[in-house]
């Protein structure tokens, strides 16, 4: 068993990454069109909006978020849920074609000893 500790979830997640993983998963909904009148582009818009508009108030002063998901927004728990799913799909898909010995190798990183880092390796990776 293998145990990532969430450093700053939110914060790390790179916002046009993740909004276009959302819009593939979107796009293979066949069933999205029974659950709401938007097209996926729609979707996008008003997902990328919310995500790139997040301000907050800081001793009396305001500050508008430049990078991840705001805390406390409603929105950001489905948009790490999402993320996450990505790492662990691609997690897993390294795990299931690896050799014991790669696999070793591979948990003794530094770079698995945090999911921030980790999200952003996937997402970031080409």
């Amino acid at each position: 068993m293998v145990l990532f500790d969430v450093i700053s979830l939110f914060t790390a997640i790179p916002v046009k990454k993740a909004c276009d993983y959302i819009r593939n998963k979107l796009e293979g909904d066949d069933k999205l069109h029974s659950r709401t009148n938007l097209i996926t582009d729609d979707v996008i818009y008003l997902l990328e909006f919310v995500l790139l508009n997040s301000f907050f108030v800081y001793n009396n002063c305001f500050y508008k978020q430049i990078h991840g998901c705001a805390m406390g927004s409603p929105v950001s728990p489905v948009v790490a849920n999402l993320c996450v799913e990505v790492i662990e799909l691609r997690i897993g898909h390294i795990v299931h074609e690896s050799s014991p010995q790669s696999l070793e190798t591979m948990m003794s990183m530094t770079v698995l000893s945090s999911l921030k880092r980790i999200t952003y390796l996937i997402f970031t990776k080409n």
